[in-house]
């Protein structure tokens, strides 16, 4: 196994965006030696949604509050003032993004993602094993173990190196004894992952997901997960058999989920896909989309936009999408969140046959976001089909 480097990161004199009360990392890292607890900072984004739902949480959740107390909590801004070189330095590539670290700013433990029994997991087992990275790295060196494997993987993971994650997370399964513990869906995820940037085929992932079905302690949500990223994999592929295979294969999963409240927004949005790609039922689907958004998505721009881009990466319902994109454009905050909207808004614009009005709205894009590349291509796309068109009619 290739060394892997140190997670020690020296940040010199920079302190941190300010959290609620005023703590500076710093200030975090001094009551570390004082208390003897390890700092976990939390890398967020105001637009974010699982990063406000943490912040919510955090304040309100018996448990998480409780388990919180074994920490020293720091919250960044990674986008905002000194926040912003906080989070390059450690690397963080999505958010919410969680780092445990010791008063020597060592590495103990991170990852990526809320969700409150996710989070409590994470936590305690950073908490049974206050080690720094770079320890447990040389420990398996040494002697491979599943905790160990598994440690290394999530960290890795949380950075964005998911090749590396997913040589750790093959090995836990190589070493894992526990027939309890499945590490299918954790390796599935990252190939998942690879095949989005190119670096994975088509093939070996269906029969990955196929072996993920397979695994006797799958749970209904991964299931469901499996089934929309196959959808998507398999549509891009054109493969229709297997689309319909993969989500037939979860829809059993879904079923089994009926009776929980709390998971009938991920049940009505999988049902909605397959509704369109099974039953061929584009009026159920659409139904089942907009039950799996809540009373007021009609108000607030981020709901909007979900609605308006599933309908479009879908290609269906464009004309009620762009009336919705538009609306949402005006409730979206300036920023970002505005800009998002708007690309969503351009897309089904040019979808249905106006590639010069789209480059108009990704202008308003670029304006929100002026630092945003991916705005900037868009807007190029955007204009040289209009020029395209342009042509074309004159022909």
């Amino acid at each position: 196994m290739k060394k892997m480097w140190s997670s020690l990161v020296m940040i010199g004199s920079l302190t941190c965006a300010l959290s609620a009360g005023g703590l500076t990392l710093e200030k975090a890292l001094e009551m570390s030696k004082k208390q003897q607890k390890p700092v976990l900072v939390d890398f967020y984004a105001d637009w974010c949604g699982p990063c406000k739902l943490f912040d919510r949480e955090s304040k309100s959740d018996k448990a998480l509050k409780k388990a919180l107390k074994q920490v020293i909590l720091v919250k960044v801004d990674a986008e905002k003032g000194d926040g912003v070189a906080l989070s390059k330095e450690y690397k963080v590539n999505g958010y919410p993004t969680y780092v445990m670290m010791n008063a020597e700013r060592q590495t103990l433990g991170r990852w990526s993602g809320y969700a409150k029994d996710f989070f409590m997991e994470k936590l305690e087992d950073a908490m049974s094993d206050l080690s720094t990275m770079d320890q447990k790295a040389a420990r398996y060196e040494n002697k491979r173990t599943v905790g160990d494997a598994q440690a290394l993987a999530v960290y890795y993971n949380s950075k964005g190196e998911v090749e590396k994650a997913l040589e750790m997370y093959q090995d836990a399964a190589e070493l894992n004894q526990d027939p309890t513990v499945s590490f299918t869906m954790d390796i599935f995820s990252l190939q998942y992952r690879l095949y989005r940037r190119g670096n994975f085929e088509y093939d070996a992932l269906a029969e990955s997901a196929d072996k993920t079905f397979a695994a006797a302690n799958l749970e209904e949500t991964e299931a469901l997960y499996i089934g929309q990223m196959m959808n998507e994999v398999a549509g891009k592929e054109k493969r229709d058999d297997d689309r319909a295979r993969f989500l037939k294969k979860a829809m059993p999963f879904a079923e089994k989920l009926a009776d929980q409240d709390k998971l009938q927004p991920m049940v009505s949005e999988f049902k909605a896909i397959h509704a369109l790609y099974v039953d061929k039922d584009e009026r159920a689907a659409i139904a089942h989309l907009k039950d799996s958004l809540p009373e007021y998505w009609q108000e607030t721009a981020s709901q909007l936009n979900r609605f308006s881009w599933w309908c479009f990466e879908n290609n269906v319902n464009l004309n009620e999408a762009e009336v919705l994109a538009k609306k949402g454009s005006n409730l979206a905050e300036p920023g970002k969140e505005k800009g998002m909207i708007l690309d969503t808004w351009a897309e089904i614009v040019n979808a249905k046959g106006n590639p010069a009005q789209a480059a108009k709205i990704m202008a308003q894009a670029v304006a929100e976001v002026p630092d945003g590349k991916y705005y900037k291509k868009q807007l190029e796309r955007f204009n040289k089909l209009a020029q395209e068109a342009a042509k074309n009619d004159k022909t």
